[in-house]
């Protein structure tokens, strides 16, 4: 599902990207990169950093001592 989301972003389907990394945020919460890809969806594509905030916030609850998440939680706060 993620590397179907990431062709979807590519052809500018981002609310149909956002579902596919829903549902495979579901089926494995554990994925960092899935939620970095859901949350850059957000910032960058549909400019919804608000919808971002917590998705970076919940990356860094698993791994604090990321770096991107750390940024990108802070240029979304701004």
């Amino acid at each position: 599902l993620q590397s179907k989301a990431r062709v979807q972003v590519l052809e500018g389907q981002f609310e149909q990207a956002v579902a596919n990394l829903r549902a495979a945020e579901r089926s494995d919460p554990t994925r960092a990169d899935v939620k970095f890809d859901l949350a850059e969806i957000y910032m960058t594509a549909l400019n919804r950093p608000a919808e971002a905030v917590p998705v970076y916030r919940d990356i860094l609850a698993r791994e604090a001592a990321r770096a991107s998440a750390m940024y990108a939680l802070g240029v979304a706060l701004t």
